[in-house]
């Protein structure tokens, strides 16, 4: 690193407190990743939405959080975003478990803060929990398919067995 990036740090690092109190004002997540990958800062909102309190997640890296199954993409996502290979307005889901172990879709948006050289040094991350969302999408169709069968089916044996194999579906 050179001196300028180092500066461009340290007058980040000074301002943290500074930056933690308004991001805490947002109803959105809020983090900031350095170039190692390490979340520096992030809001209420992040760590209400994971169940983790702020010094559980600072210092540690995004992958720690996600699935097994995600690890390798969202590792992947943050070597793109550091060469500046991710568009700005490029979203990504990822996956991401609450400290206890439920899962949490996470919709992210991206922005960079750059050196005078233009270099990345930071990625800002918003982001939107949107499980719920999800499960809404993947519900709607089985209900749907339920109300024409409950329509169109005479035997009502059959339609409660299709009703339990729908909802066994979505379990």
């Amino acid at each position: 690193m050179d001196v300028e990036t180092n500066s461009l740090i340290d007058e980040f690092n000074s301002r943290i407190e500074d930056y933690n109190s308004i991001l805490d004002l947002v109803d959105t997540i809020f983090v900031v990743v350095d170039e190692h990958y390490v979340i520096r800062l992030l809001n209420n909102k992040a760590c209400s939405v994971l169940g983790y309190e702020k010094h559980e997640i600072k210092g540690k890296k995004p992958t720690d959080f996600v699935a097994a199954s995600q690890k390798d993409r969202l590792n992947t996502k943050l070597e793109r975003l550091f060469k500046g290979d991710v568009k700005p307005d490029e979203v990504n889901e990822f996956a991401y478990l609450t400290k206890n172990g439920q899962e949490r879709i996470i919709k992210w948006n991206n922005a960079y803060l750059k050196d005078k050289k233009g270099k990345i040094v930071f990625v800002l991350i918003s982001g939107e929990d949107i499980t719920e969302k999800k499960r809404e999408e993947k519900v709607q169709p089985t209900i749907s398919r339920i109300l024409i069968a409950s329509n169109s089916e005479v035997n009502i044996d059959e339609l409660f067995k299709f009703i339990h194999s729908s909802i066994k579906e979505l379990m």
